[in-house]
């Protein structure tokens, strides 16, 4: 589970256009996967970039593509 949210993390880091009162209110949701998998349905706080980049599944490929060794570095913050 803990890898799951270290993945939405990442995702929400590199979804663009986001803007950081928008990525403030989603990190308090209690589900990104959620979010990530029905962006259309929160249009408020997601501008259409970061909903078709979510769609298309480019934003999670490229969250789980990073390195191993930036994955480490992120668990020791």
């Amino acid at each position: 589970m803990m890898e799951a949210r270290r993945i939405d993390l990442l995702v929400l880091a590199l979804v663009p256009g986001l803007q950081p009162r928008a990525r403030s209110m989603l990190l308090a949701a209690p589900r990104l996967d959620e979010v990530f998998a029905h962006p259309d349905d929160h249009a408020e706080l997601l501008p259409e970039a970061a909903r078709a980049a979510l769609r298309s599944g480019a934003v999670k490929t490229a969250a789980e593509s990073v390195p191993p060794a930036a994955k480490e570095r992120s668990r020791r913050k």
